[in-house]
Protein backbone atom coordinates (compact mmCIF):
# COMPACT_ATOMS: atom_id res chain seq x y z
CA UNK A 1 0.00 0.00 0.00
CA UNK A 2 3.14 2.24 0.94
CA UNK A 3 4.23 1.65 -2.33
CA UNK A 4 0.98 2.34 -4.41
CA UNK A 5 0.59 5.70 -2.59
CA UNK A 6 4.15 6.75 -3.08
CA UNK A 7 3.46 6.13 -6.97
CA UNK A 8 0.64 8.52 -6.94
CA UNK A 9 2.65 10.75 -5.09
CA UNK A 10 5.19 10.82 -7.85
CA UNK A 11 2.32 10.64 -10.65
CA UNK A 12 0.73 14.34 -8.90
CA UNK A 13 4.16 15.48 -8.69
CA UNK A 14 5.15 14.95 -12.07
CA UNK A 15 1.61 16.37 -13.33
CA UNK A 16 2.57 19.57 -11.61
CA UNK A 17 5.47 19.76 -13.46
CA UNK A 18 3.85 19.58 -16.10
CA UNK A 19 1.79 22.20 -15.81
CA UNK A 20 4.16 24.44 -14.05
CA UNK A 21 6.48 23.60 -17.50
CA UNK A 22 3.31 24.61 -19.86
CA UNK A 23 2.83 27.82 -17.89
CA UNK A 24 6.41 28.87 -17.98
CA UNK A 25 6.03 28.40 -21.56
CA UNK A 26 2.47 30.60 -21.87
CA UNK A 27 4.30 33.23 -19.89
CA UNK A 28 7.58 33.10 -22.07
CA UNK A 29 5.09 32.95 -25.11
CA UNK A 30 3.60 36.54 -23.76
CA UNK A 31 6.71 37.76 -22.81
CA UNK A 32 7.52 37.60 -26.18
CA UNK A 33 4.71 39.19 -27.85
CA UNK A 34 5.26 42.43 -25.84
CA UNK A 35 8.62 42.91 -27.60
CA UNK A 36 7.34 44.99 -30.49
CA UNK A 37 10.18 44.31 -33.51
CA UNK A 38 9.69 45.80 -37.60
CA UNK A 39 8.38 43.05 -40.66
CA UNK A 40 11.16 44.66 -42.75
CA UNK A 41 14.68 46.41 -42.37
CA UNK A 42 14.51 49.80 -42.84
CA UNK A 43 14.28 53.58 -41.18
CA UNK A 44 11.95 54.83 -38.84
CA UNK A 45 10.50 58.05 -39.84
CA UNK A 46 7.63 58.24 -37.55
CA UNK A 47 6.91 57.23 -33.89
CA UNK A 48 3.61 57.81 -32.43
CA UNK A 49 3.49 55.50 -29.16
CA UNK A 50 5.98 56.28 -26.05
CA UNK A 51 7.70 54.10 -23.75
CA UNK A 52 5.66 52.51 -20.90
CA UNK A 53 2.11 53.62 -22.95
CA UNK A 54 -0.37 50.35 -22.94
CA UNK A 55 -1.58 49.38 -25.86
CA UNK A 56 -5.05 47.41 -26.19
CA UNK A 57 -4.72 44.83 -28.09
CA UNK A 58 -8.58 43.83 -28.35
CA UNK A 59 -9.42 47.09 -30.19
CA UNK A 60 -8.10 47.68 -33.13
CA UNK A 61 -4.03 48.10 -33.67
CA UNK A 62 -2.92 51.53 -33.19
CA UNK A 63 -0.07 52.85 -35.71
CA UNK A 64 2.85 52.43 -33.45
CA UNK A 65 5.31 53.41 -36.03
CA UNK A 66 5.78 54.38 -39.56
CA UNK A 67 8.84 53.41 -41.64
CA UNK A 68 10.50 53.16 -44.86
CA UNK A 69 12.63 50.32 -46.36
CA UNK A 70 14.94 52.28 -49.08
CA UNK A 71 15.07 56.12 -48.91
CA UNK A 72 17.06 55.97 -52.35
CA UNK A 73 13.44 55.12 -53.85
CA UNK A 74 11.06 58.09 -53.22
CA UNK A 75 7.48 58.17 -53.87
CA UNK A 76 5.24 61.30 -55.05
CA UNK A 77 1.68 61.74 -54.70
CA UNK A 78 1.33 64.69 -57.57
CA UNK A 79 -2.39 66.75 -57.83
CA UNK A 80 -2.68 67.11 -61.54
CA UNK A 81 -5.87 69.43 -62.63
CA UNK A 82 -8.75 67.58 -64.41
CA UNK A 83 -8.18 69.93 -67.33
CA UNK A 84 -4.58 68.55 -67.58
CA UNK A 85 -4.89 64.55 -66.23
CA UNK A 86 -6.14 64.03 -69.98
CA UNK A 87 -2.67 64.23 -70.93
CA UNK A 88 -0.84 62.25 -68.53
CA UNK A 89 -0.14 58.88 -69.40
CA UNK A 90 1.95 56.36 -66.82
CA UNK A 91 5.12 55.38 -67.74
CA UNK A 92 5.73 59.40 -68.40
CA UNK A 93 9.14 60.82 -67.80
CA UNK A 94 9.17 63.07 -65.23
CA UNK A 95 11.24 66.00 -64.01
CA UNK A 96 10.72 67.84 -60.35
CA UNK A 97 12.36 70.17 -58.34
CA UNK A 98 12.37 71.12 -54.27
CA UNK A 99 12.50 73.72 -52.46
CA UNK A 100 15.69 72.52 -50.74
CA UNK A 101 17.43 72.33 -53.91
CA UNK A 102 15.85 74.71 -56.46
CA UNK A 103 18.71 74.71 -58.97
CA UNK A 104 18.69 70.72 -59.66
CA UNK A 105 16.38 68.61 -61.34
CA UNK A 106 15.09 64.87 -60.21
CA UNK A 107 14.27 62.55 -62.90
CA UNK A 108 11.32 60.35 -61.82
CA UNK A 109 8.78 58.05 -63.88
CA UNK A 110 4.83 58.82 -63.70
CA UNK A 111 2.79 55.81 -62.17
CA UNK A 112 -1.02 55.08 -61.63
CA UNK A 113 -3.67 57.47 -62.31
CA UNK A 114 -6.01 57.55 -58.80
CA UNK A 115 -9.64 57.81 -59.67
CA UNK A 116 -10.76 59.11 -56.58
CA UNK A 117 -10.94 63.10 -56.85
CA UNK A 118 -8.97 66.08 -54.67
CA UNK A 119 -12.00 68.73 -54.30
CA UNK A 120 -10.46 72.40 -53.31
CA UNK A 121 -13.30 74.57 -53.17
CA UNK A 122 -14.50 74.57 -57.02
CA UNK A 123 -10.78 73.16 -58.00
CA UNK A 124 -10.72 69.34 -58.78
CA UNK A 125 -7.41 67.29 -59.11
CA UNK A 126 -6.10 63.61 -58.99
CA UNK A 127 -3.65 62.28 -57.47
CA UNK A 128 -0.70 60.80 -59.50
CA UNK A 129 2.19 58.53 -58.24
CA UNK A 130 5.62 59.66 -59.39
CA UNK A 131 8.45 57.33 -58.80
CA UNK A 132 12.12 58.39 -58.46
CA UNK A 133 15.59 57.16 -57.58
CA UNK A 134 17.84 59.34 -55.02
CA UNK A 135 21.08 57.35 -54.47
CA UNK A 136 21.99 60.18 -52.10
CA UNK A 137 19.14 60.18 -49.72
CA UNK A 138 18.70 63.79 -50.09
CA UNK A 139 15.01 63.98 -50.81
CA UNK A 140 13.07 63.45 -47.21
CA UNK A 141 9.35 62.51 -46.58
CA UNK A 142 7.14 65.60 -46.24
CA UNK A 143 8.80 67.93 -48.73
CA UNK A 144 7.27 69.84 -51.47
CA UNK A 145 8.01 69.27 -55.20
CA UNK A 146 7.54 71.40 -58.49
CA UNK A 147 6.59 68.77 -60.90
CA UNK A 148 6.63 68.89 -64.61
CA UNK A 149 5.15 65.97 -66.75
CA UNK A 150 7.90 65.54 -70.32
CA UNK A 151 5.73 64.69 -73.27
CA UNK A 152 8.35 64.86 -74.92
CA UNK A 153 11.74 66.79 -75.65
CA UNK A 154 14.41 67.53 -78.24
CA UNK A 155 17.94 68.12 -77.63
CA UNK A 156 20.61 69.65 -79.98
CA UNK A 157 18.31 71.89 -81.93
CA UNK A 158 17.74 74.95 -82.78
CA UNK A 159 15.51 76.90 -79.72
CA UNK A 160 13.56 80.16 -79.72
CA UNK A 161 11.60 82.52 -77.32
CA UNK A 162 7.95 81.17 -77.27
CA UNK A 163 7.65 85.42 -77.73
CA UNK A 164 8.76 85.80 -80.81
CA UNK A 165 6.02 83.95 -82.28
CA UNK A 166 3.54 86.50 -81.53
CA UNK A 167 5.41 89.73 -82.41
CA UNK A 168 4.52 91.46 -85.43
CA UNK A 169 6.05 95.56 -86.36
CA UNK A 170 3.53 98.23 -86.52
CA UNK A 171 4.31 99.06 -90.07
CA UNK A 172 4.54 95.58 -91.42
CA UNK A 173 3.19 94.90 -95.04
CA UNK A 174 3.43 91.44 -95.81
CA UNK A 175 3.89 90.41 -99.06
CA UNK A 176 0.98 88.30 -100.78
CA UNK A 177 1.38 86.22 -103.92
CA UNK A 178 -0.32 87.58 -106.86
CA UNK A 179 -2.65 84.79 -106.95
CA UNK A 180 -4.05 85.18 -103.43
CA UNK A 181 -4.14 88.88 -103.54
CA UNK A 182 -6.46 88.83 -107.13
CA UNK A 183 -8.29 85.99 -105.66
CA UNK A 184 -9.08 88.68 -102.74
CA UNK A 185 -9.77 91.48 -104.77
CA UNK A 186 -12.34 89.10 -106.78
CA UNK A 187 -14.38 88.70 -103.30
CA UNK A 188 -14.25 92.00 -102.81
CA UNK A 189 -12.20 91.79 -99.58
CA UNK A 190 -10.13 94.61 -100.45
CA UNK A 191 -12.71 97.23 -101.02
CA UNK A 192 -14.33 96.46 -97.27
CA UNK A 193 -11.15 97.12 -96.16
CA UNK A 194 -10.22 100.82 -97.19
CA UNK A 195 -8.21 102.37 -94.90
CA UNK A 196 -4.65 101.89 -94.33
CA UNK A 197 -4.59 100.54 -91.20
CA UNK A 198 -7.77 98.15 -91.80
CA UNK A 199 -6.00 96.88 -95.12
CA UNK A 200 -2.53 95.93 -93.20
CA UNK A 201 -4.80 94.12 -90.54
CA UNK A 202 -6.48 92.11 -93.98
CA UNK A 203 -3.01 91.10 -95.78
CA UNK A 204 -1.20 89.75 -92.11
CA UNK A 205 -4.29 87.64 -92.12
CA UNK A 206 -4.14 86.42 -95.37
CA UNK A 207 -0.24 86.23 -94.93
CA UNK A 208 -1.36 84.11 -91.43
CA UNK A 209 -3.69 81.99 -93.34
CA UNK A 210 -0.89 80.74 -96.15
CA UNK A 211 1.60 80.09 -93.73
CA UNK A 212 -1.11 77.77 -92.09
CA UNK A 213 -1.72 75.80 -94.68
CA UNK A 214 2.01 75.20 -95.05
CA UNK A 215 2.42 74.31 -91.84
CA UNK A 216 5.25 77.60 -91.36
CA UNK A 217 4.90 80.18 -88.16
CA UNK A 218 6.32 83.95 -88.43
CA UNK A 219 8.83 85.21 -87.19
CA UNK A 220 11.15 88.41 -87.34
CA UNK A 221 15.13 88.52 -88.19
CA UNK A 222 16.78 91.47 -86.61
CA UNK A 223 18.71 92.65 -90.00
CA UNK A 224 20.70 95.56 -90.86
CA UNK A 225 18.92 97.23 -87.38
CA UNK A 226 15.35 96.60 -89.14
CA UNK A 227 13.04 93.53 -88.35
CA UNK A 228 12.84 90.85 -91.48
CA UNK A 229 10.27 88.27 -92.04
CA UNK A 230 11.00 84.66 -91.87
CA UNK A 231 8.62 81.80 -92.34
CA UNK A 232 9.91 78.49 -90.20
CA UNK A 233 8.79 75.30 -89.36
CA UNK A 234 8.01 74.70 -85.83
CA UNK A 235 8.52 70.88 -83.70
CA UNK A 236 7.62 70.66 -79.99
CA UNK A 237 7.09 73.62 -77.85
CA UNK A 238 6.50 74.47 -74.48
CA UNK A 239 5.41 77.58 -72.40
CA UNK A 240 8.41 79.20 -72.92
CA UNK A 241 10.39 78.17 -75.79
CA UNK A 242 10.09 76.36 -79.24
CA UNK A 243 11.75 74.37 -81.99
CA UNK A 244 12.76 75.74 -85.03
CA UNK A 245 12.91 72.74 -87.61
CA UNK A 246 13.72 74.59 -90.40
CA UNK A 247 16.85 76.37 -92.40
CA UNK A 248 15.59 80.02 -92.16
CA UNK A 249 17.66 81.24 -89.43
CA UNK A 250 20.82 79.63 -87.77
CA UNK A 251 22.18 80.34 -84.44
CA UNK A 252 23.05 83.29 -83.01
CA UNK A 253 20.85 85.02 -85.73
CA UNK A 254 18.31 87.77 -83.42
CA UNK A 255 15.06 87.48 -82.87
CA UNK A 256 13.01 89.96 -82.01
CA UNK A 257 9.94 89.57 -79.14
CA UNK A 258 8.71 93.20 -78.48
CA UNK A 259 9.59 96.45 -78.32
CA UNK A 260 11.03 99.13 -75.93
CA UNK A 261 7.29 101.07 -75.96
CA UNK A 262 5.65 97.25 -75.41
CA UNK A 263 7.80 97.28 -72.29
CA UNK A 264 7.01 100.37 -71.00
CA UNK A 265 3.12 99.08 -71.04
Amino acid sequence: FAVRSAQADLARAQASVSLAQARVEDTRFALGRTEIRAPIDGFVLERRIEAGQVVNAVQSAPTLFVIAANLTEVVIEARVAENDVGRIEEGMRVRFTVDAYPDEYFEGESGPIRRAPIRTGRLVSYPVQIRAMDPGERLLPGMTATVEFVHSDARNVLRAPIESLYFVPRDYVPEIPEAAMRLAEETGALSRWDTPETRQVLLASIESGILIARDQSRIFVLENGAPQMRAVRIGIQDVDAFEITSDEVEAGDLLIVGTVDDRRR
